[in-house]
């Protein structure tokens, strides 16, 4: 507010951050925990992905629910 029209030069980087940061993908998946294991065996340590591993009545097997908890934060930011 203070800044008014001489804002004007810092808004286009601005947003394009900001639009980057809402367009992030958050990588979220459902799966079996033999799958995913071997997934975190062949792929490198994501960095702000995090996993549950949980049991779910009627399905066979555990199931791990993952998401990048790192974008996701980016993105509620953003917006």
């Amino acid at each position: 507010m203070c800044l008014k029209e001489d804002f004007r030069p810092y808004l286009p980087p601005l947003m394009d951050s900001l639009i980057r940061d809402a367009k992030r993908d958050l990588d979220f998946k459902v799966v079996d925990c033999d799958e995913a294991e071997l997934e975190d065996a062949d792929a490198p340590a994501n960095k702000g992905m995090q996993k549950i591993k949980m049991q779910i009545k009627g399905q066979e097997g555990a199931k791990m629910i993952q998401m990048n908890t790192s974008n996701l934060e980016n993105k509620i930011n953003a917006v």
